[in-house]
């Protein structure tokens, strides 16, 4: 989330999500519908039936510590690959598939 703080996508007032960093704010609306819509593509991925506090293993074996720009940026911007990312590409092609 903190690639945020570069987008004009919060307000002091009104429905949405509190930024976590700083709880005055909210994100917009509209924009915490998107985020919302692009993380649950990736959830199954990610945490699987019935572990959203991820105390088991993911079903794709990608491991929260893991995660880092490099692997958003692989499956969001469709950037190439980079040699510093912590997931193999093997595993992140087909959750980029099917977000794009």
């Amino acid at each position: 989330l903190n690639w945020l703080n570069e987008w004009a996508c919060s307000r002091s007032f009104g429905l949405g999500t509190q930024i976590p960093w700083d709880t005055q704010f909210v994100i917009e609306s509209l924009s915490d519908s998107t985020i919302y819509m692009a993380y649950y593509t990736l959830a199954k991925y990610f945490h699987g039936d019935n572990n959203l506090e991820g105390k088991k293993p993911s079903p794709s074996g990608i491991k929260a510590e893991e995660l880092s720009d490099d692997v958003f940026d692989y499956i969001f911007l469709k950037s190439a690959y980079s040699a510093d990312c912590k997931v193999s590409e093997e595993k992140l092609a087909p959750i980029r598939a099917e977000f794009n």
